[in-house]
């Protein structure tokens, strides 16, 4: 397990986005690969983990989506994670060692107000989901129940449903799951309302 790469380290924070959410943004729909924790632009962004910073994505190559990824291990087993949205920090460089809560990878840039935290693989194409029991961001406490829109049941590689809620032989199930996952005091946002999976 591990904090939150935001100050309070060790507080639930709400998120405005989940691993494997469906973003509907009409020219480039895509499912989210990580969570994103808001907090004010500026903010800065710390490491969960003791380890290695081994790719700095600046302002002027990545613009919005500058990072940095910092690599580590646990139970003998290499990781790294992304921290994204974020203007670097100007003192790191390729292969400086960050520690855990101390060290500020960069600052959340203006007009974002989150940052996006990828747990994933060695060098990020296998990602996990952050908020998951073992392993995780803790504590994760969720107070917003999601609403199942649907589950169904189809001949498995079609888009033939089971009649009479009958199922045989190889099956797909495809399920859609609303989710709220925080709320802004007095208002719930369009980016806190989708945070389900489908």
């Amino acid at each position: 397990h591990h904090g939150y790469p935001l100050q309070p380290f060790f507080t639930t924070h709400p998120s405005t986005g989940v691993f494997a959410e469906f973003r509907n943004t009409l020219t480039t729909n895509h499912f989210h690969n990580g969570v994103d924790i808001p907090s004010p632009d500026g903010s800065p962004a710390y490491s969960v983990y003791n380890g290695i910073v081994t790719t700095i994505g600046t302002v002027a190559s990545q613009g919005n989506n500058a990072y940095v990824r910092v690599q580590y291990t646990v139970n003998g087993l290499l990781k790294s994670d992304a921290y994204i949205h974020i203007a670097p920090n100007p003192l790191l460089q390729v292969g400086d060692s960050v520690h855990a809560y101390q060290t500020v990878l960069g600052n959340i840039l203006p007009g974002l107000g989150h940052v996006h935290f990828t747990n994933g693989g060695p060098s990020g194409p296998t990602y996990m989901n952050a908020i998951r029991p073992v392993g995780g961001l803790t504590p994760y406490i969720d107070n917003y129940p999601p609403q199942i829109r649907f589950v169904k049941f189809f001949v498995d590689q079609t888009n033939t449903e089971f009649p009479n809620n009958r199922v045989s032989g190889n099956v797909d199930i495809r399920v859609h799951i609303q989710e709220t996952s925080a709320s802004v005091p007095g208002e719930l946002t369009s980016s806190t309302t989708n945070n389900g999976t489908y």
